[in-house]
């Protein structure tokens, strides 16, 4: 009995070895899908879409956007929507009159860390530690000023510190303006007290007209 019980376990041994893996291997199960604009599937959501989008773009008077789905393996968007305000052209003085598919929006906080990870893709973090000064001859021609209080260091600013938001630096030196360039401001200086500012202390860009490089430079010394 001994003797028939080693040669079954040795079998099932023999079996187990010559058995092929039952775990599959790691990675997708299955391709990735090709030719989705032939897909009837595809089609179908496409031609909803179109439908719910053309209610949209009927009724959407005051602003534009931009919307296509894309493929990895076709060079066409399977899906676009491209749609400009009838009042763009009139109203927008510093950006595209029309909206298409290479014009870029200027978006919300999202959009800083769409910036950071693409940096981090193709540079890595390398640089992560130096000196924004290294970069912006500008912010270089303003170190070394007397009064640390109310005068930025930046040579102490780095990339990561304005990466993560850590460094207190306002986007924007005219942020002012979006309040000293709004007509009912001075309704609201009259109606509230506040005393009103001078042409030299009002930012000269913001909003409309927006800064232009040296603009901008220069006003981050003086405010």
């Amino acid at each position: 009995m001994l003797i028939k019980a080693l040669a079954i376990v040795s079998a099932c041994v023999l079996l187990a070895c010559e058995a092929a893996p039952t775990c599959p291997l790691e990675g997708p199960v299955f391709p990735k899908p090709l030719q989705l604009a032939k897909s009837d599937a595809v089609k179908t959501a496409i031609s909803k879409l179109t439908d719910t989008f053309k209610g949209v773009t009927d009724s959407a008077q005051n602003y534009s956007f931009a919307l296509e789905v894309f493929s990895a393996h076709d060079n066409n968007p399977l899906f676009s929507v491209l749609h400009t305000a009838p009042k763009l052209a009139k109203l927008n003085t510093t950006g595209v009159k029309t909206v298409d598919e290479n014009t870029v929006f200027r978006l919300g906080s999202l959009s800083k860390i769409h910036t950071i990870y693409l940096f981090l893709i193709n540079a890595g973090d390398k640089i992560w530690n130096e000196p924004i000064t290294k970069y912006v001859s500008e912010l270089r021609a303003l170190t070394n000023r007397s009064d640390p209080v109310a005068n930025t260091a930046w040579e102490q600013v780095t990339i990561g510190g304005l990466a993560t938001q850590m460094t207190g630096i306002p986007r924007d030196y005219a942020l002012l303006g979006e309040l000293t360039q709004t007509p009912s401001t001075r309704d609201y200086v009259l109606q509230y007290g506040f005393p009103p500012l001078s042409a030299q202390e009002r930012p000269p860009c913001g909003d409309f007209p927006t800064c232009s490089r040296k603009q901008f430079f220069s006003g981050i010394q003086q405010f």
